[in-house]
């Protein structure tokens, strides 16, 4: 099963910058090794008694001549390696676990760690007619179904990651693709050492032994047949074809890409008779498709769909029909074409009718394929629906809407939406906000083949996350999801500054009645249209125990209410993203819930862009804020003349242009920084992170230290950890949040202690 269309949206976020980021506000934060023998640990309240300086950063200023003006930036020498530097890192590190209190930290940490197992199972997938099995732990082991010698099932191990990080003599061990050749033989892995996203492949037999190896890769790789693969190089620019048993210098390449504002991202279809390449980027797809046996011979990839702003083709195979999706400013449809349609479009770019369309407010996000069942995922209103379909009883020449019931208050959606002639069924859930995504599916529990079992992960604030089964033929879930009745959730609709009204998912303790004097940690991202989803809070739950409101804020710029909202926090609309996270602010404040003297902000990646700037711009709301691997410097690559960002141009425009540039510079955390009194800010970045630079954040410190009035009573902390975006895996995600929320905590004057 292929989760096409969403799956390559995720890839070009990925690649655009995003990370793994959209949930870890529910798993992560710490200290790392290096900072705990730095120094000797403190808590807040010995700041004043033995206070130690925050180290004293040198300023070398560099000139840039940028559209007729001259930029000054004193810290510009941070992005090149120095001794100065290395020894500067040590001493933020120092600095900053000398203010935190070690011993809250792991308190938060063992808390987090507990939390982070319940409702959690092994994960289970089916590919190429071979059952995997990944156990929950950070450095998992793998196994396959398999049946021994008295024709048991029995799970093999394939894969033990910490021995294989051990026996590399790595840190770090974060797995990529597992994916089977057509007979089972061999299984090809890849994994990252380091963190940067660049992957190596092994070629292992069931057993685990390694028989070929390949560096250098994206990690994304597809089997021709049993002895011939194709793979993304590291530049993700070029497919290349691959022998088993052959030197990886002799591998052919097929495919090479001549726009570098694209991302690729190659797949095999569902029915494993085509192999998948979609190039695109936030706004724009076109997949490109070809038999396996046809890239063996020296043949090409066949495009399907064209390069154009605003318009994205994502194509699959299943049970001999093409699928596709294919999304415009005015939304998104589904379509299934024959052999005959193909050729149609290829003479005069002519479509049957959509056999799936959604209203105008609702986002189809993607489609799989379990036996008979077509599967479609919508959001609406900002929730998840899942609709299905078995393919035959549809009527390809016949449209099927989407139709909704809107209530009395005109933002919101009666969620129990329908579709025509009952052909379409959707599946329902009794959560007010939650998170739903379609898994691999046509087995049980126990791993055993039903056809008519959709499996699908599912989350929301009172539940940890979970499988659940629904049976596609009878039409009712087979198990049930497990809540927990100590949380409570709460949606508030409220007006941003343009008058425009964005939801807000408010989660704190059963039996709370939030008040002025309630502490509040309000959490944005608002990039890439991805959507915020309220999740289960393995972390910050740690917070809710403690008498906080944790607040979801939706704001422009993400997907919770279809393409329109991402269009209206993006590009010239940008202003818009920090604009919803200011309003949704002064109205909790408004309405009751906590004050500026214990309100809190953070973010992560781009949502680490949406805090800073309006933590800098408006300081008066929040009594500290919090960034995770932030995006601070959006035009510190364009400064020095770096051009490998050009992808992200579609979300964020294009410095080169004057009109773009001057947008950016308006917005831009690090180039806004001025003299004025800023709020308590705890800076996390990761020395490897391959999307954002780890400088940009040591640059951001300096400068806002510099600016800062009555130094003697702010704290600005960074730490500078190893890892990629995502750190090492998830263990230094526990870490980061636990650093995150014991920062937050010993500011907090009205929050509760845990006994």
């Amino acid at each position: 099963m292929t989760l096409q269309s969403n799956k390559n949206k995720w890839y070009f976020a990925i690649w655009m910058m995003l990370g793994l980021a959209i949930n870890s506000f529910a798993l992560a934060g710490g200290l790392s090794d290096e900072m705990k023998n730095s120094t000797n640990q403190h808590s807040m309240s010995d700041h004043r008694d033995s206070p130690i300086s925050p180290p004293d950063v040198a300023k070398y200023p560099t000139l840039y001549q940028v559209h007729g003006e001259l930029v000054v930036d004193d810290y510009a020498w941070l992005y090149a390696d120095s001794d100065e530097r290395n020894r500067l890192i040590e001493q933020e590190n120092a600095h900053t676990a000398h203010h935190l209190d070690r011993s809250l930290i792991n308190t938060l940490s063992q808390e987090i760690k507990k939390r982070s197992k319940v409702g959690v199972s092994d994960e289970i997938w089916l590919d190429g007619g071979i059952f995997f099995k990944k156990d929950n732990t950070s450095f998992p082991k793998v196994f396959i179904k398999s049946q021994n010698k008295n024709n048991q099932n029995v799970w093999t191990l394939l894969l033990d990651t910490n021995a294989e990080k051990q026996m590399l003599g790595v840190d770090t061990y974060q797995l990529g693709t597992i994916k089977p050749a057509p007979n089972a033989a061999h299984i090809a892995i890849s994994y990252d050492t380091i963190g940067n996203e660049v992957y190596a492949i092994d070629i292992a037999d069931k057993t685990g032994r390694v028989i070929d190896r390949l560096t250098k890769t994206a990690g994304q790789v597809v089997w021709l047949n049993h002895e011939y693969l194709v793979y993304v190089n590291d530049y993700h620019n070029q497919v290349l074809r691959h022998k088993l048993g052959t030197s990886q210098s002799q591998d052919v390449p097929i495919y090479h890409k001549q726009n570098q504002r694209l991302g690729l991202s190659l797949d095999s279809a569902s029915s494993d008779e085509f192999v998948l390449l979609t190039l695109g980027n936030m706004t724009t797809a076109q997949t490109l498709f070809a038999k396996p046996e046809d890239l063996i011979q020296q043949g090409e990839f066949t495009p399907f769909g064209v390069i154009e702003q605003d318009r994205e083709y994502y194509l699959e195979h299943y049970q001999g029909r093409f699928y596709l999706k294919l999304s415009d400013q005015n939304g998104a449809a589904l379509y299934v074409l024959t052999q005959d349609d193909m050729t149609k479009w290829r003479q005069n770019q002519h479509l049957p009718n959509p056999i799936f369309m959604p209203n105008k407010r609702a986002t189809l996000e993607s489609f799989a394929f379990v036996g008979d069942y077509l599967i479609v995922k919508v959001r609406q209103g900002g929730v998840h629906q899942i609709f299905y379909a078995n393919v035959n009883d549809l009527r390809f020449d016949k449209l099927y809407h989407v139709i909704d019931k809107k209530d009395k208050n005109e933002q919101q959606f009666d969620r129990s939406i329908y579709a025509g002639d009952q052909v379409w069924r959707s599946v329902k859930f009794d959560d007010e906000a939650y998170m739903v995504w379609i898994k691999s599916s046509g087995f049980d529990i126990q791993a055993n083949t039903n056809p008519h079992l959709l499996r699908l992960g599912y989350t929301s604030p009172s539940t940890p996350k979970t499988v659940r089964y629904y049976d596609l033929l009878h039409h009712q879930f087979v198990n049930v999801a497990q809540t927990q009745k100590d949380y409570q959730t709460k949606r508030l609709w409220i007006a941003s500054k343009d008058g425009t009204k964005l939801p807000i998912t408010l989660v704190y303790k059963t039996g709370l009645t939030p008040t002025k004097d309630t502490p509040l940690l309000i959490y944005g991202y608002g990039a890439y249209g991805f959507s915020l989803d309220p999740v289960y809070g393995s972390s910050y739950i740690s917070l809710l125990d403690r008498g906080f409101v944790y607040v979801f804020a939706h704001i422009r710029g993400g997907g919770e209410l279809g393409q329109a909202w991402h269009n209206d926090g993006k590009l010239t609309k940008k202003q818009n993203s920090f604009d919803d996270f200011v309003a949704a602010t002064k109205s909790l404040h408004q309405q009751g819930y906590g004050s500026p003297a214990n309100t809190f902000a953070m973010g992560e990646s781009a949502g680490g862009l949406v805090v800073a700037n309006v933590c800098t711009t408006h300081p008066e709301l929040y009594k500290a804020c919090v960034m995770q691997v932030p995006f601070l410097d959006v035009l510190s690559n364009y400064h020095q003349g770096k051009t490998d960002d050009e992808d992200q141009y579609s979300e964020w425009g294009d410095p080169s242009m004057v009109s773009d540039y001057r947008t950016i510079a308006h917005y831009n955390p690090y180039t806004n920084l001025t003299v004025k009194h800023y709020p308590n800010m705890l800076i996390i970045a990761h020395r490897q992170d391959a999307r954002v630079n780890f400088v940009d954040s040591l640059k951001f410190i300096a400068k806002l230290r510099a600016y800062q009035i009555d130094n003697n009573h702010s704290l600005h902390l960074i730490a500078i950890k190893d890892g990629g975006h995502s750190g090492t895996g998830q263990n230094s995600r526990v870490a980061n949040n636990a650093m995150a929320y014991a920062f937050i905590l010993q500011q907090c004057s009205s929050c509760q202690t845990l006994e």
